[in-house]
């Protein structure tokens, strides 16, 4: 087998056609050399095949992966802290060491909610939303609400679309207004 030489991959001319020699017997039968011609020594039988072959057909679709992870959840913007809304005159925390927080957040799926409970007269505004956390059309929620004397009530509390206003539009109650559970779209 001395005086074999490597030959390139290819051709000299960038063909794509590879070649080589195989040996038909004795100890080294079925070794194969690549050569740079297509012409074998005695004792070898001249084979050649392409560096990419045709296209097969397409297999099968492989399962499912597993779904993209949700990206994190942004932090809760609390009403009256630093570079967050502020209440509007005569609304508040209810019981700030008591109950969660007034404030909102928007979710991956791009959902407001809302947090809190809150004191607001009947008729007034509780709180503004900025821009990217307003509905496209007003929305409006049964939420629960305490009147002075002990009795809770039904209030109905309304999210303007073009101010964003939250406002405590109708009912009795005027302390302990609970903002949690409220959700809506910015989208239709």
């Amino acid at each position: 087998m001395s005086g074999w030489t490597l030959a390139a991959i290819g051709g000299s001319g960038g063909d794509s056609t590879i070649y080589g020699c195989v040996v038909k017997k004795g100890a080294g039968k079925g070794l194969m050399r690549v050569v740079a011609r297509p012409k074998c020594p005695k004792g070898t039988r001249l084979i050649s095949f392409n560096r990419r072959g045709p296209v097969g057909p397409a297999g099968a679709t492989g399962p499912a992966g597993a779904p993209a992870p949700l990206p994190a959840l942004e932090a809760v913007h609390l009403v009256g802290e630093p570079g967050q809304p502020d209440f509007e005159a005569g609304s508040s925390n209810s019981l700030p060491s008591a109950t969660s927080l007034a404030g909102f957040y928007k979710d991956q799926l791009g959902i407001i909610h809302l947090q809190g409970t809150v004191d607001a007269e009947t008729g007034s505004n509780v709180f503004r939303l900025p821009d990217g956390f307003r509905p496209p059309r007003q929305v409006c929620f049964s939420v629960p609400g305490f009147k002075p004397g002990t009795i809770f009530v039904t209030n109905r509390l309304c999210v303007l679309a073009g101010s964003g206003e939250v406002r405590n539009i109708d009912g009795e109650g005027v302390t302990f207004i609970n903002l949690d559970g409220i959700e809506f779209r910015t989208t239709e």
